[in-house]
């Protein structure tokens, strides 16, 4: 297994979106209501495994590119959490998980936002998720 060169970062987890209109226009935006979509359509709601709690760090990847790093705080069940994408109701997601968690150091940001990262995925794969740093552990 390839792993992405995240040292000295422990482990982060690649969360690759499907962007509707919505959350593309969000992508281009600077507001604050444009990065909370961002947030919130990154951190929930994911069929993961047990390795998630490792992971520190989570990317928001769309058409391949990191478009933002988020710290990893904790892992709930999904729906469990204010999100502004349901309109601030609460929906549970069986089998599911989500995470509550802050922008990552601006030093990792810069490292990482706007870097290509689409070859991490192989062609076809359904799978959005990709543990990287993980099984070194």
């Amino acid at each position: 297994m390839r792993y992405l060169e995240l040292t000295p970062l422990a482990a982060a987890i690649i969360l690759r979106l499907q962007a509707g209109e919505s959350l593309k226009d969000s992508l281009l935006g600077a507001t604050r209501a444009a990065r909370a979509e961002l947030y919130d359509a990154t951190r929930s709601a994911w069929t993961l495994g047990k390795d998630r709690k490792k992971a520190r760090y989570a990317f928001a990847v769309f058409e391949g590119v990191i478009r933002e790093v988020y710290r990893i705080e904790s892992w709930l069940p999904g729906g469990r959490t204010f999100a502004a994408q349901n309109g601030g109701k609460l929906r549970r997601r069986p089998g599911r998980s989500e995470f509550v968690g802050t922008l990552a150091a601006d030093e990792i940001r810069r490292r990482y936002v706007n870097r290509y990262v689409g070859d991490e995925f192989v062609p076809g794969s359904q799978n959005p998720v990709k543990y990287v740093n993980i099984k070194k552990r």
